[in-house]
């Protein structure tokens, strides 16, 4: 709701479109909000959001949710690997990877304006929900050879090319450490105090 009332105060004009960037409930939760807008998900987190919000609103008196109220979180278009829309006039294309945060990380990109919602997508941090370090990799050098200037992530300040390349070739030592600690047979004790 407090985004709705921000959005207001830029324009008058309707919320018809939500781009979902994964499942996790703090990137969901607000879509009821959203009334009657298309929701957009990539295929894997828009499945996640059908389980979650059926055990959410899931009554055993009613053997269901009888009254509709899960419709709000699910997705109204499902995209698999990449979609390109025009949505009020806005060249937007959705991408997706491989598992990386999650399973379902959905990108949205505005080449016209050089911008990319990445949501939380990096290498390192937590993977949760099937996502993956490989998956991670493979994303974010997708997003590398991306015409793009500016990447909005979902809990980080804008970041530059320069930054998510960083934090590539950071996210790459890190794993080849760990490779290379296990090749050579130490414990997991000892890989953690090692890293």
């Amino acid at each position: 709701k407090e985004i709705v009332a921000e959005i207001a105060k830029i324009t008058n004009k309707p919320i018809t479109t939500v781009a979902v960037s994964h499942a996790h409930p703090d990137h969901t939760r607000g879509l009821p909000a959203y009334v009657n807008a298309n929701i957009i998900a990539q295929r894997e987190t828009a499945r996640q959001l059908e389980l979650e919000t059926f055990y959410m609103t899931w009554s055993a008196s009613s053997a269901g949710d009888a009254t509709g109220a899960d419709k709000p979180y699910l997705a109204t278009q499902v995209v698999d690997k990449r979609a390109a829309v025009k949505i009020n006039g806005v060249n937007i294309v959705f991408l997706h990877w491989a598992p990386a945060h999650t399973a379902g990380d959905m990108v949205s990109y505005l080449p016209d304006q050089k911008i990319a919602f990445i949501g939380d997508m990096g290498v390192g941090g937590r993977f949760e929900n099937g996502g993956s370090v490989a998956g991670s990799i493979q994303a974010m050098q997708g997003l590398l050879a991306l015409d793009c200037d500016t990447f909005i992530s979902g809990h980080a300040p804008p970041r530059t090319h320069a930054d998510l390349q960083k934090a590539l070739d950071d996210g790459i030592a890190r794993r080849n450490k760990i490779i290379a600690l296990w090749d050579s047979g130490k414990s997991l004790e000892e890989a953690e105090q090692a890293m």
